[in-house]
């Protein structure tokens, strides 16, 4: 099997040729000491390489140390550290002046075609290189509103409002659609490669298209695609090539535009040094690869088994499992707990926003695994794609469309039951 960590590691020597000597050399230590993991599909080299290159302060071009630059010219952070907090995924940050921080929560926009803004592009950048502009600040304010259970007692419920501060390339076009959106966790998203797809394909295409199932997510030539909230990625390194393009303003051999998510109009943003060389990527598929080893080797959350409570029936039996499926299967006749059928959903109006394909309407999202979530909240995160809803009961009862029925059981449920639901849930 060719080794991808020490190629990287040569990629690296090769590219520092200029950098301080000390800095190349602790590279190769820390990767070449790494340990090596008994019986995972990457040896202990590339996990610990991908670890190293998943904390890296990427630097604009050009630099002395080249295997670190190419920053830009716009971005949102500076390293995927900042955006996913250890294992978790991201989580709202705002300060006293009410502006949004960059702590894994960006701005998405989109029109019902599926395309970005012609101004802005897909993803709002709020950060720039010296020299350049950012495409915008984020101001976020809540939208309140109570929702009545059975029982009579309340829930207050909140929406995101996003507010745009001092656009540098003019307003967004009237059907621009601006959604905010909260950084997966990386133990999901661990577990959500595990899955067997092509078991998925073959279980979906034997189903004929029910539609009260909801649907895969497919590419153009029919593959499966199970990452990100709309299900738009098939495999963590095509989500990690994405997020180095968007996020970070880095080229990959999946997404070789040198400006990243620049769009044609930002002629300055279009113009800017790049990191490599005419037609090449800043980030080798070597980099690409040793991180998706990092990522696969994260384990899914610990929790308590209590399938057999209170909490388990009333999951069932208020319809949360019909789309929460507990496992699916997985790689090598194994199973996979995740508490999500992967599939898109309409969830209605309440949560319409991001569009990412002509084929995608605004209301689908695809099922969020429930696993971890309780971390995530004790944690300091939210709930929900943009991170709205700061329980569970908050986010069921955000669900509408397809899950209306659902929803409205658990309004109907009394606070001991809704209470019992809420910790099974809690304990995934």
């Amino acid at each position: 099997m060719k080794n991808v960590g020490r190629d990287v590691c040569r990629r690296a020597a090769r590219q520092s040729v200029w950098a301080p000597a000390g800095a190349v050399i602790m590279f190769l230590v820390v990767a070449l000491s790494a340990p090596v993991v008994a019986g995972g599909q990457n040896d202990g080299l590339d996990v610990e390489l991908g670890k190293a290159l998943f904390k890296r302060l990427w630097v604009p071009a050009p630099s002395s140390t080249l295997a670190n630059d190419g920053l830009g010219p716009l971005f949102n952070a500076r390293s995927c550290a900042q955006c996913h907090t250890a294992a978790g995924g991201g989580r709202i940050a705002i300060d006293s002046d009410g502006r949004l921080e960059d702590r894994g929560a960006v701005v998405r926009l989109s029109q019902s075609t599926g395309e970005g803004d012609a101004n802005y592009g897909a993803q709002l950048q709020t950060r720039a290189i010296q020299g350049h502009r950012a495409e915008a600040s984020v101001n976020l304010d809540w939208k309140r509103s109570n929702a009545v259970l059975g029982d009579g007692s309340s829930i207050e419920l909140r929406q995101p409002e996003i507010i745009l501060n001092g656009l540098a390339f003019g307003p967004l076009a009237p059907e621009t659609h601006a959604t905010l959106m909260l950084a997966p966790s990386l133990e999901v998203s661990a577990q959500i490669a595990r899955v067997d797809l092509d078991a998925l394909d073959a279980a979906d295409k034997s189903q004929n298209g029910d539609a009260k199932n909801g649907r895969l997510s497919r590419d153009a030539a029919g593959h499966v695609q199970v990452f990100g909230r709309k299900a738009t990625e098939a495999t963590i390194e095509s989500a990690i090539s994405l997020a180095f393009s968007r996020d970070l303003g880095l080229s990959t051999k999946a997404h070789l535009q040198p400006a990243g998510d620049c769009s044609t109009k930002q002629t300055a943003c279009q113009s800017a040094i790049h990191g490599a060389a005419p037609g090449e990527a800043e980030m080798s598929e070597e980099i690409v690869a040793a991180m998706a080893a990092y990522l696969r080797s994260f384990h899914g959350p610990s929790h308590q088994d209590v399938a057999n409570g209170d909490g388990s029936r009333l999951f069932e039996t208020s319809g949360c499992g019909q789309c929460h499926q507990p496992e699916l299967p997985g790689r090598d006749h194994t199973s996979v707990k995740l508490f999500s059928d992967l599939r898109l959903h309409d969830m209605g109006d309440g949560l319409a926003g991001l569009t990412e394909a002509t084929s995608q309407s605004a209301t689908e999202w695809r099922t969020a695994p429930l696993i971890g979530a309780g971390r995530r909240l004790r944690a300091g995160a939210t709930l929900l794609h943009d991170g709205r809803a700061r329980s569970v009961s908050e986010a069921i009862l955000w669900h509408g469309g397809a899950a209306e029925a659902a929803r409205e059981r658990f309004k109907a449920l009394s606070l001991a039951d809704r209470a019992a639901l809420e910790h099974y849930v809690l304990n995934r």
